[in-house]
């Protein structure tokens, strides 16, 4: 959060934004179709005192029909101080 966001006594804290979802369906060079869901959503890490400290941003696409379970994740950092 930057200064401006940071909450104050007469000022509430601000909200994240909603996530989303979506469906699509991703075609490979050889036509072998693939349908997916894709979601966008937000989370809050907060302290030992429950007090927001960073805001997440994730990005999620994940295979209607999975097949074995094959958990992939990438994470890029951005530091904002």
């Amino acid at each position: 959060m930057s200064d401006e966001q940071t909450a104050t006594s007469d000022r509430p804290a601000p909200k994240l934004p909603l996530g989303s979802t979506a469906p699509g369906t991703w075609t490979s060079p050889n036509g072998a179709e693939l349908a997916y869901r894709a979601e966008a959503a937000w989370m809050a890490l907060r302290d030992d005192d429950d007090e927001p400290v960073a805001d997440i941003f994730s990005a999620s696409y994940t295979a209607d029909e999975a097949g074995p379970s094959r958990p992939v994740t990438f994470v890029q950092w951005l530091s904002m101080t």
